[in-house]
């Protein structure tokens, strides 16, 4: 059986998790802080907990991922860029293209330190996504070069490790046409 269906995960459970993504630090306090520790592991540990309840229940998570995706602590963010891919591999393609895309976007054009985690899974994303949609990203695998720092070559060596498995997502055509 699927690992998820091995698994019970109470509805309560799942929303103490999912409390994380907005938790304080100190919540009596009058200048009470968002707990950015709690968010980094809510981060870390958000792809595991997705596989374990499964893609049926995506919508008691969607809302704290997307809040984690727009965290303006970097870290947060990082962490969920490199693990992008493995959330887009539980979800079913639909999913990924209505709810993902805005979150990969935002990730790609983000912090080079961010880019980094989209970047260096950035095939097995886009396998996630039908290949309509993978072809419309072609131009911005053009542009991922040009926006990096000139000084900042492990990113370019990044997007070049990714080709070999990219060249078998797209056709002959469609990236000649770029």
């Amino acid at each position: 059986p699927p690992r998820a269906s091995r698994h019970q995960v109470t509805p309560e459970l799942l929303q103490k998790f999912t409390s994380m993504a907005t938790m304080v630090a100190s919540p009596d306090a009058a200048d009470a802080q968002p707990d950015n520790d709690m968010r980094r592991h809510c981060a870390f540990q958000f792809p595991a907990v997705l596989l374990t309840v499964g893609a049926a229940r995506w919508d008691e998570l969607r809302m704290s991922y997307l809040l984690l995706a727009r965290d303006s602590e970097t870290a947060v963010r990082r962490t969920l860029s490199f693990s992008l891919h493995e959330i887009a591999h539980v979800l079913d393609t639909q999913v990924v293209e209505t709810e993902l895309l805005d979150v990969f976007e935002a990730l790609i054009h983000d912090a080079e330190e961010i880019r980094v985690g989209v970047i260096g899974h950035l095939a097995e994303f886009l396998a996630e996504v039908g290949p309509a949609c993978r072809e419309s990203y072609l131009p911005v695998l053009n542009e991922v070069p040009t926006q990096t720092s000139p000084r900042n070559w492990r990113l370019r060596e990044v997007l070049a490790e990714q080709l070999p498995r990219l060249t078998q997502l797209f056709s002959a055509e469609s990236a000649h046409s770029v």
